[in-house]
């Protein structure tokens, strides 16, 4: 509850991701297959900001995470807009859309979907990617590091499977990202 308009886009996908949970937990596919227009008409508000690379550029509205040392609870983004937190919730929300379209719903969305996800999977490795830090940054700066980035980045197969425990471990263990 608030008295002042908080536009979060970051929870619009959470959003559609509950709804795949709701799906895997519960089934009620009559249910979620009302849902499909809204969870459509979102996915393609965020389309309507992908840019050329695949990856959403300036989103307007607050790109909330959490309170953990960020400033208003926001990830950095940088000169381009582009932040790797919105990036990788995006492409969890596109897979995820993606079997329920293919369960329920058109195949076709389902394939449009699974194309965005793979090419903004393989643009956020390119831009986000610190060979030097061997971490995903917060953004294409490369300058802010966090659990939250990398933790994203293994739950949308950014790093192979063989090489996501690994990952894990050294971004549960190394102090100096932003936790």
């Amino acid at each position: 509850p608030s008295h002042i308009l908080q536009d979060i886009a970051p929870y619009a996908l959470f959003w559609l991701d509950t709804c795949h949970d709701w799906w895997m937990y519960r089934g009620d596919e009559a249910y979620l297959k009302s849902l499909l227009p809204a969870m459509r008409s979102t996915l393609r508000w965020f389309g309507e900001r992908l840019g050329p690379d695949g990856l959403l550029h300036h989103v307007p509205s607050w790109n909330f995470a959490d309170w953990a040392d960020l400033d208003s609870g926001t990830f950095p983004a940088d000169a381009e807009g582009r932040s790797a937190y919105l990036d990788l919730i995006h492409i969890l929300a596109l897979r995820d859309a993606a079997e329920m379209e293919d369960a329920f719903g058109e195949p076709w969305f389902a394939a449009g979907y699974r194309r965005t996800a793979d090419k903004a999977a393989a643009a956020a490795k390119a831009a986000y990617w610190s060979p030097e830090r061997k971490f995903f940054a917060d953004d294409g700066a490369r300058k802010a590091f966090s659990q939250h980035v990398n933790a994203l980045a293994i739950l949308a197969d950014l790093v192979p499977a063989t090489e996501a425990p690994e990952l894990l471990k050294r971004t549960l263990e190394d102090k100096d990202l932003r936790p």
